[in-house]
């Protein structure tokens, strides 16, 4: 079965088994018997079995997977292939092998691991059922077939295959229900739900997720349940409810761990690590990264969840300022995701690689890399992808001077993610067109902009960004000459600065984090300064001072606390105690 998570199995490779060949070279009566059986099985090996079966006879097993993917296919007495069955359940869970005999005679049935390069593992079989067919078994064998037509489109490029798809799992469904067959039923669900998610319906894949959880709690498959759980957090992070994604990412962790699952307990951490480099809390979540790499490293199959998490581990030290070490992880991340032949991560990875060349202020080496991911993104109809691209070639093009060219890009770029319901992905852009705006001396505009991306950004809980969105208001209101507005949204920015800020313990990260936003106190001091030059009366002046130094004596503070220096030692007591209440004071107004 195919792991349908961002991390794929490569090298779909079959092989010639010892004891059982899966071409030709055995005549069916050859073969060994299909019965009730527990069997070891190598990686790329295949185990063939036969049947005799008359006509109208309904045949149906179950091959249960124990620490390895299988696949299952029947042949008929003629030698063509009538079935072959591969569901989203990876190395466990049941594939399988149902049938109703179009003609008289011998069957073979091959039950193959599809991937020479993963570890043996057990299978056992499991005869259901093997009678004369009713309606309802002609309905489950029915049910299957489609089930199987639907994976082999859903795993093609482009909507129409993917919308095809859906349909036949959606007719499936009355079938498996009719058959009582729950754990199907459950399987056809996660598949659409997949299916929407690549279309980028986020609402519809959640919907399809929900319906999934509750059938994996009714049939006690934990397995099923934590991987589903994974997905609903995915779409829930997607749609800006962090506080329910989390949720559903920890109890993902809690049953990965209960059932010593250590692909899910990786894919769990690494999710988890996600959810904190998005509410700016990168310290945290290189945390939790850091405990996801050993576990995929540890595995065979783990590359590509490897992969995607070095990626994460990247844009976890860009949003934090240290760009050059971003670039690292993401030069390590690209060659394992190419490998591994995962398109749409591969594409995320090559346009983060622009977004850091950009911020590094390497226009030309950025676009190189938007081009590469802007291909993959048309070959694998990634529209949510392919909107963040042209909002990185908008945002480029402003840096350069070319703001009226930037507009086009990322207008184009909001439409894509509003129409998705790609929250946060949708105020992080509306962010950037106000920044545009700006650069355009359109105030009002780049108001308009800010101000909906701020209600969005403030909801989904993305502190840094909404920090973005009030210095950008700010600005705004400096061009409109509303001082008082100008100041009071710098201060709320500054706040949310300094509650990012101080959520991290590094000095390396606090330094190139303030770094990448120190316009936001440039920004606060001209506004004190241009007040104090229409009302000297106020003290502005003195407050802007205040403000410059108070910077420079936090980054000293942090910099001696990092070389354990105690500048404490010898001071009078009284001053000590008076300095802790003033700290209280400072931190009461920050929060």
């Amino acid at each position: 079965m195919k792991r349908n998570s961002p991390q794929f199995l490569v090298g779909l490779l079959a092989a010639l088994a010892i004891s059982a060949l899966s071409g030709f070279a055995q005549t069916a009566k050859e073969l060994p018997a299909l019965a009730a059986v527990t069997r070891d099985l190598k990686g790329g090996e295949t185990h063939a079995y036969r049947i005799g079966l008359t006509s109208g006879q309904f045949l149906h097993a179950t091959v249960e997977q124990q620490d390895i993917d299988v696949v299952t296919a029947v042949f008929g007495p003629d030698g063509k292939q009538l079935t072959e069955s591969d569901s989203p359940n990876d190395r466990w869970g049941s594939e399988p092998i149902i049938l109703v005999a179009p003609a008289s005679g011998d069957y073979r049935v091959d039950i193959r691991s599809p991937n020479s390069q993963v570890p043996a593992g057990r299978y056992e079989i499991k005869i259901v059922a093997l009678r004369e067919a009713s309606a309802i078994d002609r309905g489950l064998a029915a049910a299957q077939i489609l089930f199987d037509e639907a994976r082999k489109l859903r795993t093609q490029q482009g909507a129409p295959p993917k919308r095809a798809a859906i349909e036949k799992y959606e007719q499936a469904l009355p079938l498996f229900e009719a058959a009582g067959d729950t754990y199907r039923r459950a399987l056809t669900l996660l598949s659409i739900g997949i299916a929407y998610y690549r279309l980028n319906e986020f609402r519809k894949a959640l919907d399809y997720f929900n319906q999934t959880l509750t059938l994996s709690v009714a049939i006690r498959d934990p397995r099923l349940e934590a991987g589903t759980h994974t997905y609903a957090g995915g779409m829930l992070d997607i749609l800006g409810d962090i506080g329910e994604a989390l949720d559903h990412y920890q109890r993902a962790l809690r049953l990965a761990r209960d059932g010593g699952w250590r692909l899910a307990e990786g894919n769990a951490l690494s999710n988890i690590g996600k959810i904190y480099n998005d509410l700016s809390d990168w310290q945290k979540a290189l945390e939790f990264y850091a405990q996801a790499l050993p576990v995929y490293k540890a595995l065979a199959d783990g590359k590509q969840a490897e992969a995607v998490t070095l990626n994460n581990i990247g844009m976890a030290y860009s949003r934090s300022g240290e760009q050059e070490k971003a670039l690292d992880y993401l030069q390590q991340s690209l060659p394992l995701l190419r490998a591994g032949r995962d398109k749409n991560s591969e594409g995320q990875t090559l346009l983060n690689i622009g977004r850091i060349y950009r911020l590094l202020g390497e226009y030309q080496k950025a676009r190189t890399y938007y081009s590469q991911a802007q291909a993959i993104q048309k070959e694998t109809n990634n529209r949510a992808q392919e909107a963040d691209t042209l909002a990185e070639i908008g945002v480029a093009y402003s840096e350069e001077g070319q703001p009226d060219r930037a507009i086009e890009y990322l207008l184009q770029a909001v439409q894509v993610q509003h129409t998705a319901g790609n929250l946060r992905r949708e105020g992080i852009l509306l962010t950037d067109l106000g920044d545009v705006y700006n650069r355009l001396h359109q105030p009002d505009k780049a108001f308009e902009q800010f101000t909906q991306a701020l209600s969005i950004l403030q909801g989904v809980g993305d502190l840094s960004n909404a920090a973005r969105a009030l210095s950008g208001i700010a600005r705004a209101e400096f061009s409109r000459g509303n001082l008082d507005g100008a100041r009071k949204h710098i201060q709320e920015s500054l706040a949310l600065i300094e509650t990012v800020r101080a959520r991290s313990t590094n000095l390396q990260m606090r330094a190139s984090y303030r770094a990448s936003v120190e316009n936001a106190y440039e920004l606060y001091i001209d506004v004190l300064m241009q007040q104090h030059g229409k009302d000297d009366s106020q003290g502005r002046d003195a407050e802007a001072l205040q403000a410059s130094e108070r910077g420079r004596a936090r980054n000293l503070l942090e910099q001696l606390t990092e070389a354990r220096v105690d500048i404490r030692r010898g001071v009078d007591a009284a001053l000590i105690e008076k300095e802790r209440d003033l700290t209280q004071v400072l931190n009461a107004k920050a929060q």
